[in-house]
């Protein structure tokens, strides 16, 4: 197939374009090109999306376009009002936060969220968002309402990816996932706050080659006319466990200490910031069933990516790091362990 994929050059392209080359589709990326593509099979065109529909390469006819960096309604009309009847399939990545039910689920224990528990059939009520996040979440609910009630107006089939809150794997210098691996690798004491001992999980992750995978999955089986996929690893697991396989892989012991946050504020001098993944479940069967997508394991994910980070900060220091020696020294200052 002709493929557009708009934004891969960071996580999920990592892993989602030598998958396509790999099934002989013919890919274009458009990218801001602020970092190398990993993949050098494809035509790589360097372009602000804002300047996507005035650009020579984005004339021809495409099979599928993967669009990793819709943000708004206004994203996805101006592309497919741009591309009518130059486009077959559409596939949207999207955000698990746009489930209504999220922020209760973050606050107490919850049955896995499913695919049907945000169907947009009711207008989404206008707001205020008071940050980027809530103007984040805010932009996709209303970008998912649109498509839902929009999409076949343009002649297209179209698949939304709901991947979950936090997505973890190589290329990516965040520290959602190196912020513990790198403290599992020295060896050296884990600071946890202490209100994770009795709420710890259930905990997930997604990794971002399932993501590619769900969404190449996705553009081998197009819907009927909309369909939707929620995309995580479906492991669950506690942060000591968590930080344990880590271990594990990284041949290490961990310590593990927990002490009050406020205590842990004092002693990192203003904020002790740790990544916590959500302790909210998201449900993936039906990508399961539906897709036929299999899951990569816990373990091979935490060892692909933990070996990227390795090298990553080979000849650097994080500056979420730089304070590590500090932590060392809050052992024997009379906290639980």
């Amino acid at each position: 197939m002709r493929v557009l994929l708009v934004g891969g050059s960071k996580l999920i392209g990592y892993y989602l374009l030598p998958l396509l080359v790999r099934e002989g589709h013919d890919v274009t990326v458009i990218s801001r090109g602020n970092r190398p593509l990993n993949e050098t099979g494809v035509t790589h065109i360097k372009a602000d999306r804002t300047e996507l529909f005035t650009l020579p390469g984005f004339s021809g006819v495409y099979d599928v376009v993967i669009d990793n960096v819709a943000y708004t309604p206004e994203d996805c009309k101006n592309l497919l009002a741009s591309m009518r009847g130059r486009l077959n399939h559409y596939i949207v990545t999207s955000t698990v936060f746009v489930y209504p039910n999220v922020e209760t689920a973050l606050k107490e224990p919850s049955r896995p969220i499913r695919e049907t528990d945000a169907l947009f059939n009711d207008a989404i009520p206008e707001c205020q968002p008071a940050n980027e996040h809530e103007e984040y979440v805010y932009n996709k609910r209303r970008m998912e309402h649109w498509l839902c009630h929009n999409s076949h107006q343009f002649d297209v089939k179209t698949t939304v990816i709901r991947p979950y809150f936090q997505i973890v794997g190589p290329n990516t210098a965040d520290g959602r996932f190196a912020w513990f691996w790198l403290r599992v690798k020295d060896g050296g004491p884990i600071w946890l706050p202490d209100e994770l001992i009795h709420k710890a999980g259930p905990c997930q992750l997604a990794f971002s080659g399932d993501v590619a995978r769900v969404i190449l999955a996705a553009l081998n089986h197009p819907p009927q006319q909309y369909a939707v996929y929620n995309a995580t690893q479906p492991e669950l697991w506690t942060y000591e466990e968590y930080i344990r396989l880590m271990a594990t892989v990284a041949g290490t012991t961990p310590k593990i200490h927990y002490a009050p946050r406020q205590v842990l504020n004092e002693w990192a001098g203003g904020t002790y910031k740790i990544p916590l993944p959500y302790c909210v479940p998201v449900d993936v069967s039906k990508a399961e069933l539906d897709l036929g997508v299999s899951f990569t394991s816990m373990a091979t994910w935490i060892r692909e990516t933990g070996e990227w980070m390795t090298e990553f900060y080979q000849d650097s220091t994080p500056s979420w790091y730089r304070l590590r020696n500090q932590e060392q020294s809050w052992i024997g200052l009379g906290v639980r362990s």
